[in-house]
């Protein structure tokens, strides 16, 4: 389901930001909630779809009461600034919120203001914000991305390391792609770092590779460099000892072992893999 469309963060890579001009739309409260109520009886855990379902902390401060009244579980996405508001988090728990999925993007600061993403440091950073989290028992899901120009190859161990201290429930380590018509594949391209003017349309390309030039690591070391961490993370040490950390809820908990396991067998299956089918011929797409 949706909630809320758009984001009002202007990340250099995102593709939202980019489409819907860093605006931030939410349905009616009354629409919702009648949705979910026809619903809910057939349905165990509904998945909020929103771009960030924290865009509109006030407009998500009105649903939260209504959801909690609704008695139904669910997970989302939303920017890491919501982990630092304590009234936010406490209506997310009793709303039924039981994980959320949320971009780290990089534990590098230069790395995060190239992203315009400064703003995940605030406030005592990740750990302080992971705390508040595990203190509402909302399980996580982080995404890291790797290829920005204060990357070596110290990221990938510096990014695996901390989503496993910080037992987050399931973690995502991919390069960074730059999308068409966002400020990333703008600026790679006015550096003539692009590998493929179109990667998207390229019959060359494939799943995992890097389709520009990193600053410091090449193209080769950035895939390898995500292999290997999500070799790390999903690795049965990684899986048990994140379970532990995971066990305070038993809904969340009977489903980490399959999920994690799903994951694991996963790591490296679609590497290498051409995108989509390669007899259909797609329409041009615009890269400006």
């Amino acid at each position: 389901m949706e909630t809320g469309r758009g984001c009002r963060f202007a990340c250099e890579f995102c593709a939202i930001q980019s489409f819907f001009g860093r605006t931030h739309r939410h349905r009616p409260v009354d629409a919702v909630v009648g949705e979910l109520r026809a619903l809910k009886d057939e349905k165990r855990i509904f998945f909020f779809v929103d771009d960030n379902f924290a865009g509109d902390l006030e407009a998500s401060k009105e649903l939260l009461p209504e959801l909690a009244r609704l008695d139904i579980r669910w997970i989302t996405q939303l920017s890491i600034n919501a982990a630092h508001d304590e009234e936010f988090l406490s209506l997310l728990a009793r709303g039924g919120c039981k994980g959320v999925l949320i971009g780290f993007e990089s534990l590098d600061a230069d790395n995060l203001r190239q992203m315009n993403k400064g703003f995940n440091l605030m406030k005592g950073g990740y750990p302080v914000a992971l705390a508040n989290l595990r203190r509402h028992g909302i399980a996580v899901y982080g995404t890291f991305v790797f290829g920005y120009d204060a990357d070596t190859e110290a990221s990938f161990d510096a990014a695996v390391d901390l989503a496993i201290a910080e037992d987050m429930y399931i973690a995502a380590f991919n390069h960074m792609t730059p999308f068409p018509g966002t400020p990333l594949y703008r600026r790679l391209r006015d550096e003539g770092r692009l590998r493929y003017e179109s990667w998207w349309l390229d019959p060359a390309y494939r799943y995992n590779e890097v389709p520009f030039q990193p600053l410091r690591l090449s193209p080769e070391a950035v895939t390898n460099g995500c292999l290997a961490a999500r070799r790390s993370f999903y690795s049965w040490p990684s899986i048990l000892k994140r379970a532990l950390g995971n066990r305070g809820d038993f809904f969340m908990l009977r489903n980490f072992l399959p999920i994690n396991v799903m994951h694991r067998h996963d790591v490296s299956r679609r590497n290498g893999y051409p995108l989509g089918d390669e007899t259909c011929a797609g329409a041009q797409v615009d890269p400006a």
